[in-house]
Parts: structure tokens; sequence; C-alpha cells
């Protein structure tokens, strides 16, 4: 058996999931339990046998540099490959060819976790026709590739975690015959393997028993490993209370009575006295004040140039907290010096719904709708800063609000609908939500939430489309009005005894419906019939507009099937796994409706399924 004695690492990304955190830390230098993630790879590396190493770099790599010579490890050989334009895996193996000989070697992603034995990788590789072995998942992670019998079939799945996929997870045996195929210049490496594979090549997929494997590129993935390989003991330090689990730097200072819950303190942060954190980074020599969750927090200095940062705030005084990116292609970061905060989002461009916020800003603010509102656009950097409207829901609230207080937010919410539904658009608008938009809806559902599910026949399925078309038909022949598309309890903020709705550049002509639909069976709450009939009743008498109950039940089927066809599809993007816990919520929502499950036995019979 082989016992390849050379490895490259992937050093040199810039980390744009962990964004802002990794303009101040490159990502292969980011800690895990306080050390660095390149320094417990070239050790496992070296555990292996590899005595050669060479690491590709583009991305701050004078601090790579220098924390390689800081630390060396006696009995590998250290090789670097810089890279002045970022040349992608394909490329960063090309460049390196003069490091290469006749044998097999090892390729790593600079942002795993990993431990395994390598044995079964080098098993499975065969010179004569296995181009690479690659260690692949069907437990965790994104599952978009297709396997087979040990073999990959497809590096690109139409069926993202259905039955007979996988996840690479970036740990791959290599046969240097790949140099053959590979072009100067920027390339990747998975283009040169599908080449391969066209020409009789295969790549053995290749599932290892007690391995462990993440990918930290994301806010979210990267607490989650801290948990995963967390001390036995509690980590203390300070005047703090851990209540679970709490990464704490040497350097890093807990204030008296702060409580901390997830949460991974990096060299000379600071926690403040009695401050709240939950699901956070703090990054070096940032102070982390008040109740925070779910975000990166750092100095805005380290994050933003003097041109990023908003008018009125400096960055030497101001802190920042970063979000993770969700389901929408937009980023929020809040900018906070002293009492003064607002909210930088960073979109992209390339989706029309980002393109078209500004102007939907500006349409509500005119006509009076309570939004937050719009402080300034930089079209060309794609940067909008808007109004803090804070960080609590309706959905964060719910759970622990009075069911009095509970109906008068959601009064508020029907009486913002029923104006909203009123409006005639004087701005561009998304496709509007008729036949064809519900189509799309359907194609969702099938194509990720059916598809998960093993066995389901070509019959039944089709059964269940022809029950979505039904719903379809009655809504399209409702009147259109100007819908929300996500009027949901997570998009409704709660700023003092204002309701504040975000999230409404999806919006377009459609039946009036969706949007109730979509606000009272909603995936994220729980609220009971009851409450759905006073509130519906509430909506009919604010718009004079009957909803007949056929049209409710079209409208739920409609909405929550979309809803988890995207939970699936959402779920399979790293760091966006917690979109799965909604799953229940709304197969449950569908099934306990008597009107709805009768005149869709088809569709709940498969949910049926799913809740097995």
């Amino acid at each position: 058996m082989v016992r390849p004695t050379r490895a490259l690492v992937l050093a040199a990304g810039f980390g744009t999931r962990l964004h802002p955190l990794t303009r101040q830390i490159p990502k292969p230098l980011l800690p895990v339990w306080n050390r660095p993630l390149l320094l417990r790879t070239l050790a496992t590396l070296r555990e292996w046998g590899v005595r050669d190493v060479v690491v590709n770099l583009h991305h701050r790599p004078g601090e790579i540099l220098s924390a390689v010579i800081a630390q060396p490890l006696p009995g590998l050989r250290l090789a670097l490959s810089f890279e002045p334009d970022i040349l992608g895996t394909g490329g960063a193996v090309r460049k390196a060819a003069w490091f290469f000989d006749r044998e097999p070697f090892w390729m790593i992603n600079g942002d795993v976790v990993f431990d395994l034995s390598p044995g079964p990788l080098v098993r499975a590789y065969q010179p004569e026709n296995t181009i690479a072995s690659a260690w692949v998942t069907k437990k965790t992670g994104p599952r978009s590739i297709d396997v087979a019998d040990g073999r990959v079939l497809s590096f690109r799945s139409a069926t993202p975690g259905g039955p007979g996929t996988a996840t690479f997870c970036g740990v791959h045996l290599v046969n240097p015959r790949i140099l053959d195929d590979l072009p100067d210049g920027f390339s990747s490496i998975i283009t040169a393997y599908e080449r391969a594979m066209q020409a009789g090549w295969s790549v053995a997929a290749v599932e290892v028993r007690k391995s462990y494997w993440a990918d930290i590129g994301t806010p979210s993935s990267y607490l989650r490993t801290h948990e995963d390989l967390a001390p036995v003991r509690p980590v203390r330090g300070g005047g703090g209370l851990h209540s679970r689990m709490v990464c704490k730097a040497p350097t890093a200072v807990i204030g008296k009575g702060a409580s901390l819950d997830h949460v991974v303190l990096l060299d000379r942060s600071v926690v403040e006295a009695g401050a709240c954190l939950r699901n956070c980074i703090v990054a070096p020599g940032a102070r982390a004040a008040g109740r925070i969750e779910g975000a990166i927090v750092q100095t805005a200095r380290s994050a933003f140039s003097e041109g990023e940062i908003p008018s009125g705030f400096q960055l030497e005084h101001a802190m920042i907290q970063a979000y993770p990116v969700r389901g929408s292609a937009r980023a929020y970061t809040r900018v906070r010096d002293g009492k003064r905060s607002v909210m930088i989002m960073q979109y992209d461009p390339a989706r029309q719904e980002n393109r078209l916020y500004a102007g939907h800003t500006r349409f509500l603010e005119r006509r009076g709708l309570r939004v937050p509102g719009l402080l300034q656009h930089d079209r060309a950097a794609s940067r909008i800063v808007l109004e803090d409207v804070g960080d609590r829901s309706l959905e964060t609230a719910f759970p622990a609000m009075p069911e009095r207080t509970l109906l008068q937010w959601y009064r508020r919410a029907i009486q913002f609908a029923v104006r909203f539904h009123g409006l005639q658009p004087a701005c561009s608008l998304m496709p509007p939500l008729d036949a064809a938009g519900m189509d799309a809806e359907h194609q969702v559902f099938m194509t990720y939430f059916v598809q998960s599910l093993r066995g389901v026949s070509a019959s039944r399925k089709q059964s269940a489309l022809t029950e979505l078309q039904r719903a379809r038909d009655l809504l399209a022949a409702q009147p259109r009005v100007l819908i929300h598309r996500d009027f949901q309890s997570s998009n409704l903020m709660l700023k003092g005894r204002e309701l504040v709705v975000i999230d409404f550049q999806g919006m377009r002509l459609g039946p009036a419906a969706y949007d109730l639909a979509s606000l009272l069976w909603d995936p994220y709450v729980s609220l009971s019939e009851g409450q759905r009939r006073r509130l519906l009743a509430d909506y009919v008498s604010g718009s004079g507009t009957p909803v007949p109950e056929e049209i409710v039940d079209a409208a739920i089927l409609q909405r929550l099937t979309q809803a988890l066809g995207a939970f699936v599809r959402l779920s399979h993007n790293p760091g966006q796994e917690s979109f799965r816990r909604h799953i229940p919520v709304a197969v449950q929502t569908l099934r306990s409706r008597p009107s709805l499950a009768a005149s869709n036995p088809a569709v709940i019979s498969l949910l049926m399924r799913a809740a097995k």
C-alpha cells in the first residue's frame, strides 16, 4: 500500500462566508479551541506520514507565513506557493506542479476540521484507473454529489440531499496525472475531475467509519465545531456564567455577571459586565455589551475601510455586530457607536429583489407604511444603510407573550396588510404570483421536499401535483393585489410600540390570501385555530373583502408547500442547516386542518411519510 508523503493545503481563499471576521483573521488561522486551523491540519498530516507540504497563499499571506514560522512542526518541511491573483483549486495544483512527483498526494481544504484514518482512502486509490480518492459522508453537510458503489457519479447532483447523495469533505488523495488536465491560470479541480471521468477515470467515493468532519466556513458551523470538540469540563474564567459551550482565549476577559451560551472569545476580546451573549463570536480586540445573539462582534476598524463606514461613525470607536447571510443573498451588519446605531445591508445585485429594495423602501415610506428608514444607498458598492429597528421580532417574542398582547400585535399586522393590499404600486415589482409563479413554487416543493423522500412512486407524485395545481387555479382566479410574499412573524419587528415590517423586497401582485396564509399559518410559530379565525375576520372587516374557506385552504397549501421545499433547499447550504427545524411545524400545520386534509389526500400522504 502506497504511503503518500506530500500534501497541498488550500489556504488562499478570502473566507467570504465568514466576513467580516476573515478581514481581520485569515480563515486558516482561525483557532478551534485556541489552536489555529492550519496548524491542526499540518499536525494531522505529519501523523499520516507526510513529510513535505505546500500551502497556497493569497489573502493576508504575511500573517499565515508568520504563524507557520512561529510554530514549526519538527519533521515536516513546508513550502509556500503565493498567488498574486487567486487561482482556484485547480490553479493552485497547477502552480505548485514543481512540488509533486509521480506519487499520489493529499489535497486538503483549508477550512475543514477533520479526524480520520487515511487508510481507507489510500486503499481505494488505484493508480491505473483512479484519478482521485475522495472522502465523502452521507451523514451531514450539503450532500451535493451523487455516489454509488464506491464511486462519484456526479459532483453536481440534481437532487441535493436526496437518496444516493453525499458530501465531499475536502480531503482527497490525488493522482498526479491530473496535472496533465489542468491549464495555467484559474481553474477548478472538480472540473478537472469531471473531464477525467468523461475520459474513463474514476473518482473513488470513500466513507470512513469513526471519523469526524466539519466545515468551519460559516459562523454557525464554526460555533458548532467548537461544541462538537468541547472539553469534558466546562471552560471557566472571570465572573461570567457559562450555561453551555464557551471557548475563551487566554487573553480574553469576561465581566462580572455576564451570561454566555455558545460563544467563542478570541484574543484580547472583552465581554462587559452583565452582557448576555448567545451564538456569538467575539473577534480580537472587540468589546461585547448588552444582549447579542447570532452575531460576530468586531471592531469597526478591523471590519471596514474608511469609505465603508456610514457617515457620522468613527472607525476608532465603533463596534459592529455582523449577522450571517440567510436565504436572501443579503448580509446585515449593525454599527454601534455609543447610543447610536444603524444597520448596513450588503446585497448581491445579481438577485433582482435585492436591486429593488431601495425603491420599495422609498415607495412604502411615502405611503406612510412603517418600514426601516433608508438612510444611505451606495448603488456602486451594493450597500444600503438603514434605520436600526432592533432584534426583537414577533417570532422571537411569541413564546413569552401573553395572548392579549400577542393578539394586539397581530391585529397591527392585519391592519398593515389591509393598507398594503390596498396600495396602487408605483415602483418596479417582482414578477406576479400568477399561475406560472405558483408552478415555480410547486417545482421547488417537488424537487427538494418530495425528492428527499425515499420510494415515492411517479403516480403518487403526479397525484400530489394535481392537487397543488387545483389550489393554483383557485388562487390564480382571485383578484391581484400588492402582496408582501413573506409576510411572516420573522419579518415583523417590534420596536417599542411600533410594528416595523422588513424583507418586503419580494413584493409583487398576487392573491391577498397568500399573505394571510403566510401570517396566520406561519411555520415559525403556532397560533391557535381560534386566534386565526378572529384575525382572519379582522382582515375581512378591515378590507371589506371576503376570503372563502376554499381559498384559505388553497393559500395555506400553496404557501406551506413552497416553504417546505425552500426549507429543504436552504438547509443544504453551509450555515443554513437550521431551516430544517421549521419543517415539522409546517407539516403538522397542513395535516391538522381538516378541510385541507380532506381535499388533498395525496399531499397529506407525502407529509405523513415525511413525519415518519
